[in-house]
């Protein structure tokens, strides 16, 4: 059989720069306005280490960004610098939150800011725990990661109670914890603030999930204390009160992206408590634009795209569920793998196929993984082999509606934007 690297190629064009708003930049000759043809904007770019995935996909839809608000992982600083100066002349707000490193950070998150009643302080709690611990005798019970949580959502409902729902306070409220064991039981510093809630408000949860500790014998309450310490604990260190403790006029409002043009860079670093936190951040973003979506009547006043680079990292939560409804709320995204069993393993085969079937915008750019290659192989209408030994630089693409083609990737350097705001403003600093 005759795949596409074995055709004739055609003579190769002159690139021109493609014309338009906010467009769908898939490779050289796969270019789309949003919405056309009725396929979503959302995009899967697959590719091992190197082939490109962010500067032939990610970088140019950041040049013809014009009337959506942008979340944007980086992990290099660089980038913030160069691309913010077009996105100003465009009229977009800036965001740059250095979760790297937030003490050079000019703004800060608090995902307390988001919390509107009990099962939202659940959520976070769980998002903080990460899930049941296995550091305990490596037991997978269940009890110890869901009573940590129980710990942590008592503590916002006593700031709730104190009126100040903040992360600020949290650390602050968790830095007075004590427990001590009187008759061999557990009794707490905070004790006496939830029976004043008891009194006040007999049907605050707060005080049911603190009773998770309160009396128990001391070996559990110590237990529970150790993963508690290991969990919100790391978070109330320098890094965390760097982040989550700014002035309350530079803490970001994640609603506010569905209302006006922001352009929120996120500085991203390999260390587990900034991956934690970046996935907080983001199921936190993506939970609050869906309200914000609602308060606007079923959709955002403005579009919102989303990119996720490394998706597979870390696991969002509810991705899979919120992805499918993306489109009616105007909420869109760009998701970067290595390769599809990559998804599968973070998410299950189940949840990693509903997620790829709301991606109506695939772009291929080479792996080794045989499964992967099979996929666009199989797409395609080439072989296996073919696809493995795909030249770097080339690209398989598929759209709903428009179908499947060979294509070399985006070239980004000799694109109009790209050589007026970075090419020639690093020739300028040379």
């Amino acid at each position: 059989m005759i795949g596409f690297i074995t055709q004739e190629p055609e003579k190769k064009k002159r690139f021109e720069t493609p014309k338009g708003k906010d467009l769908i930049i898939l490779s050289e000759d796969a270019v789309f306005a949003p919405g056309e043809g009725g396929a979503n904007s959302n995009c899967a770019i697959i590719g091992s280490t190197g082939s490109g995935k962010s500067f032939s996909v990610g970088i140019p839809h950041l040049l013809h960004a014009e009337d959506e608000s942008l979340v944007v992982p980086v992990a290099k600083r660089k980038i913030v610098d160069q691309i913010t100066p077009l996105l100003k002349s465009r009229g977009y707000t800036i965001w740059d939150l250095n979760m790297s490193h937030p003490e050079h950070s000019s703004i800060g998150y608090d995902p307390c800011k988001s919390i509107k009643d009990g099962e939202d302080m659940l959520d976070l709690a769980a998002a903080i725990v990460g899930g049941p611990s296995k550091s305990l005798d490596s037991s997978d019970d269940p009890f110890w990661g869901e009573a940590t949580q129980n710990l942590i959502a008592a503590i916002f409902g006593l700031c709730e109670y104190q009126g100040d729902l903040s992360m600020r306070h949290a650390i602050e409220v968790y830095n007075e914890l004590e427990i001590s064991y009187p008759n061999g039981h557990a009794r707490t510093t905070l004790d006496e603030n939830f029976e004043e809630i008891i009194c006040v408000d007999p049907d605050n949860q707060a005080p049911r999930l603190w009773s998770t500790i309160v009396g128990c014998a001391s070996k559990t309450a110590s237990c529970l204390k150790t993963i508690l310490n290991n969990s919100f604990g790391r978070m109330c260190c320098d890094y965390g009160k760097s982040l989550f403790c700014k002035p309350s006029k530079k803490m970001i409002d994640l609603k506010e992206l569905g209302k006006k043009k922001i352009a929120l860079f996120i500085t991203t670093s390999t260390s587990p408590m900034c991956q934690k936190i970046s996935k907080m951040l983001y199921a936190d973003l993506i939970k609050q634009l869906f309200n914000e979506a609602e308060a606007q009547g079923g959709e955002l006043k403005v579009p919102v795209h989303i990119m996720f680079d490394d998706f597979c990292t870390s696991r969002v939560a509810n991705f899979a569920e919120y992805v499918s409804i993306f489109r009616a709320a105007r909420i869109s995204c760009t998701i970067l793998l290595q390769s599809l069993d990559q998804l599968s393993g973070l998410y299950g085969h189940h949840y990693a196929n509903v997620i790829m079937d709301n991606m109506d915008n695939l772009c291929f750019l080479g792996s080794l993984n045989y499964d992967t290659c099979a996929e666009f192989a199989k797409r395609a209408g080439m072989s296996v082999e073919e696809v493995l030994n795909m030249p770097v630089g080339d690209a398989i693409v598929s759209r709903r509606g428009w179908g499947t083609r060979y294509s070399r990737r985006y070239p980004t350097l000799d694109d109009d934007v790209y050589k007026q705001y970075i090419a020639n403003a690093e020739l300028s600093h040379e």
